[in-house]
């Protein structure tokens, strides 16, 4: 992972119904996993530093279609993540939009 660099991955289980997205933004330890808000979660290093974020919703196993764009709000968890931290991500959650659209 080369510095600036952000690794976004995505597993999806129509079978159980899931969807997850971990975005990371920067190599290092986790020491503290903090959760954001309901499927939000941050990993944070030891001094506090955020090295990544893990989005987790769940849909119907019925489901013929999963649209990412209809399932998770970026802007609502780009905002509650700065908001917890004191920080912006704008450049990490821009690129996290772009892997996103290029599943779309």
């Amino acid at each position: 992972m080369l510095k600036g660099e952000v690794q976004v991955t995505f597993e999806i289980s129509k079978q159980d119904g899931y969807l997850a997205v971990y975005a990371r933004f920067r190599l290092g330890r986790i020491h503290t996993t903090y959760e954001i808000s309901s499927g939000v979660a941050t990993d944070v290093d030891r001094e506090g530093r955020v090295l990544g974020v893990e989005i987790i919703k769940t849909f119907s196993t019925k489901a013929r279609k999963i649209h990412l764009k209809h399932r998770i709000d970026l802007n609502q968890i780009q905002k509650a993540v700065e908001k917890r931290f004191g920080i912006s991500l704008e450049t990490e959650f821009q690129k996290i939009r772009e892997a996103t659209s290029a599943l779309a």
